[in-house]
């Protein structure tokens, strides 16, 4: 329920209330029940026959659904069957709880658009083995109704022609652009527990240790800030130990990011740049120490290795690359802004 100064909760009196939502289908001009909820995801816990029967029913014969529910999480999470059902226990009856006058936010009192409902929901169902999604909660958040955001803009009307005008033979349409986030790099290591206190020493968050008994394991860590996480563990990649080399992570102060990584005793190098003013080269004479002059954006590094040599560099960036009829040489080495213009035909 989103909740709004001055909106109607002194209707609703004082005392806590249990919310839920179902839609209705109408067939042969009578209306049934399709579907119903209140809690993000409830369903997947149910399958066949459970799940139909959950969607007709309602809140008040939810405890029908208990031991189901315990025994999916015994699966998901690995709780043991007492654990399973006290946790079952909180999703069922599948009702969200509001109090009037109180501010709203999940899972205690209703829940806002911006609340990250399944990042609190993947924590429940793995036992605390994922505590994210990565996706993070909604910020495009819109003033008036429908609050939801704004929708997406459609395609160019000459992009339509094209596509909606192609024929058999022709050339192929241009191809629909969609988002592809990069999310993950894998990290061959030796030594599975000695890689997880050297990246928990770098003060990076633990999303997952999961082994499944055998010769198998997956340990998950996220850079503080950062949307793409690295796993490393046992039979994940074939790869040599210490085989990734160059991996960069962006920071805004190259200086203070390497003193409070020396100071967890991390051995990191001095700080340097590379005089050709664009990346680095692999090569040490190319490489001059201290950060870059006038501490241009992109143009200062450091650089560490983990347990098994896997290289990592830090990357001072205080100002993005704008659109290149926009470059600000302020921020730039001329290298960078002269490729720039070069691209540009300047």
């Amino acid at each position: 329920m989103q909740h709004r100064p001055g909106s109607a909760d002194t209707a609703l009196g004082t005392g806590k209330l249990g919310l839920w939502h179902r839609t209705l289908d109408k067939v042969d001009g009578k209306w049934d029940q399709a579907d119903r909820g209140a809690l993000p995801s409830q369903s997947i816990f149910l399958t066949g026959d459970q799940k139909g029967a959950y969607l007709l029913g309602d809140p008040a014969t939810d405890a029908r659904f208990l031991p189901v529910f315990a025994h999916s999480l015994e699966d998901t999470g690995g709780y043991v069957p007492h654990e399973a059902r006290k946790v079952a226990a909180t999703l069922l009856p599948d009702i969200l709880s509001y109090e009037p006058g109180r501010p709203a936010a999940y899972p205690k009192s209703g829940r806002t658009l911006t609340d990250d409902v399944m990042d609190a929901f993947i924590s429940m169902v793995t036992n605390g083995r994922v505590n994210r999604d990565n996706v993070g909660p909604h910020r495009d958040i819109m003033a008036a109704f429908p609050f939801l955001g704004p929708p997406h803009q459609t395609r160019p009307a000459a992009q339509l022609a094209n596509v909606q005008d192609h024929q058999v033979g022709d050339a192929a349409p241009p191809a629909a652009v969609f988002n592809m986030s990069f999310e993950l790099v894998v990290i061959p290591v030796s030594d599975v527990d000695r890689a997880k206190q050297f990246y928990g020493t770098l003060g990076w968050s633990c999303d997952l240790d999961f082994s499944d008994g055998t010769e198998y394991r997956v340990v998950q860590f996220t850079p503080p800030g950062s949307g793409s996480s690295v796993i490393f563990g046992t039979n994940v990649t074939g790869a040599v130990p210490g085989s990734v080399q160059g991996l960069h992570l962006v920071v805004s102060d190259i200086e203070a990011a390497r003193r409070t990584l020396v100071e967890r005793g991390i051995a990191v190098t001095g700080v340097f740049h590379d005089e050709g003013g664009v990346f680095h080269h692999t090569s040490l004479h190319n490489l001059t120490s201290g950060p870059y002059p006038e501490r241009k954006s992109y143009a200062s590094y450091a650089s560490f290795n983990d347990p098994d040599g896997n290289s990592w560099v830090l990357q001072e960036v205080t100002a993005r690359l704008p659109p290149r009829d926009k470059a600000d040489e302020i921020h730039f080495t001329t290298q960078v802004i002269a490729e720039m213009h070069r691209e540009m035909g300047v």
